[in-house]
Order: C-alpha cells, then sequence, then structure tokens
C-alpha cells in the first residue's frame, strides 16, 4: 500500500481496525482545515521522555512519529487517503462505497475531497437514484439532489419509499414526499 514505507511521512494516522498509515502533515494540511488546525497547536517533542509523556498527554509516537488515531477503518481511511495524494485512486462504484467516504471527507473539512465526491454522486445517480437523491439531501447538495430526482423518473413510484433504500431513513419524511410529488 503506498502508506507502509513513506520515507517522507511526518505522522502516522492509525485506523479503528490498528492499521497505520504513513503520511505527510502538508498534504493532509492543505486537504483538511481540521488537519491544517490540528498541526498548527504546539506538539510535543518526540524525545526518549515523549513515550512516558504520552501517558499523561495522550499523544503517542512510532519510529519517532505521532500517531493521530481516527475513527474511521482502514479500508475508509486508505480510500480517503488516496483522494489526498496524487497517487492512483480506488474507483467507487456503489453508494455503500460513496456514502462513508462523503461523509469521513465532510467530518475532516476536506473542501476539494468533497467536490470529488459530489461528482461520483452525480453519476452514481445514474444507477442509484434514489440512493443518490437521499445522500444529497442528507449533506445539503442541492444540485445533485435536483439530478438524482431527474434520474429517479425511471423508477416506478411505488418503489421510491422502498425498504431497499436505507438512505430513505436519514432524511425527512417531507423530502420523501417531495419526491413523490415530483413524480406527478
Amino acid at each position: 500500500a503506498p502508506f507502509d514505507k513513506s520515507k517522507n511521512a511526518d505522522v502516522i494516522l492509525r485506523s479503528s481496525d490498528l492499521c497505520d498509515f504513513r503520511a505527510r502533515k502538508a498534504i493532509l494540511a492543505e486537504a483538511s482545515s481540521v488537519f491544517d488546525d490540528m498541526f498548527s497547536l504546539p506538539q510535543p517533542a518526540a524525545t526518549a521522555s515523549a513515550s512516558r509523556q504520552s501517558e499523561s498527554t495522550s499523544v503517542d509516537y512510532k519510529d519517532g512519529l505521532p500517531v493521530i488515531a481516527l475513527q474511521e477503518g482502514f479500508s475508509l481511511l486508505d480510500m480517503l487517503l488516496r483522494l489526498c495524494y496524487p497517487i492512483p485512486k480506488l474507483p467507487i462504484n456503489s453508494i455503500d462505497t460513496l456514502a462513508p467516504v462523503m461523509a469521513a471527507s465532510i467530518k475532516y473539512a476536506m473542501n476539494g475531497v468533497t467536490a470529488m465526491l459530489r461528482e461520483d454522486l452525480r453519476r452514481l445517480s445514474g444507477e442509484f437514484p434514489l440512493r443518490a437523491f437521499c445522500l444529497a439531501v442528507q449533506h445539503g447538495f442541492v444540485p445533485e439532489a435536483k439530478h438524482a430526482a431527474k434520474a429517479s423518473l425511471v423508477v416506478r413510484r411505488r418503489k421510491l419509499c422502498s425498504s431497499s433504500v436505507p438512505e430513505l431513513q436519514r432524511v425527512d419524511g417531507k423530502m420523501a414526499f417531495l419526491l413523490v410529488d415530483y413524480h406527478q
């Protein structure tokens, strides 16, 4: 993987399933205002005493690099970081893949990544119009919601509120009603 042995890494991001990603603060800070703010805070030095200090300050080090524990798992973090770095991207071919990556890009205020993912959402609305509509509404992406609503016109009205669209549980009932009304 591209984040295993980066010689230029100056930080380690640790996934929730304890996989380490060697990363560069400059790239993360450029991609994310959350990381930019985090890295602008004073950091304790990585010295021999740092490992003892880490117990009281909750800063962990590995190979002299600070470790930041994140809530995201390996697959999600790998996909998210690939969108920040100038390396090959992994394909996003389903809403199941897109939704958690989009949520993480929003969580970490990765505006450029979110913009790329919004394009993926538009593309996927042709194949998954109802799910794309719900995801767009959930995140307040009006142009993408309109695009997905238009794409949903090929779906039978009685299937609009199907249990096969798990994202319906995360949107306001009014939005689902407006989509049904749009079909009339």
